[in-house]
C-alpha cells in the first residue's frame, strides 16, 4: 500500500480520464464500463515512493515518518509524476509518454 500518495490523490492530480486511459480495465470507448486497476496504480506509486525514499533517506530522516496526510504537496507531485511516467511507459515503443510527461 502506498505510503505518501493515495490512489484517490493520484486520480485527482491527473484527472479520471487520463488515469482511466493509462490504468483502466474495460472498454476503452465507454468510460461508464471502465474501472481503475487499483493494484496497478498502487504498484506504480509504491515504485515511485521507493525511489524517493532511497534517494532522500540518508539526508532527510523525516521521510520515514511521513503519511499521506503529512506529506508535502511537492513530494506528492514528484511521486505522482514518476508513477504517471511508469504507467504510461511501455516496452516495444508502444508507450504513451508525451513530451510534457517526460519533462515533468
Amino acid at each position: 500500500m502506498p505510503r505518501f500518495l493515495t490512489v484517490d490523490e493520484f486520480t485527482t492530480m491527473f484527472g479520471l480520464a487520463e488515469v482511466s486511459q493509462i490504468a483502466g480495465i474495460g472498454n476503452l470507448n465507454d468510460m461508464t464500463g471502465r474501472t481503475l486497476d487499483v493494484a496497478k496504480i498502487e504498484t506504480a506509486i509504491t515504485f515511485a515512493e521507493d525511489i524517493l525514499v532511497g534517494y532522500s533517506r540518508a539526508r532527510y530522516a523525516v521521510i520515514e515518518t511521513l503519511t499521506p496526510e503529512t506529506t508535502p504537496q511537492l513530494v506528492k507531485g514528484l511521486i505522482g509524476d514518476v508513477a504517471r511516467y511508469r504507467l504510461r511507459d511501455k516496452s516495444g515503443g508502444q508507450g504513451q509518454v508525451e513530451t510534457t510527461v517526460r519533462e515533468r
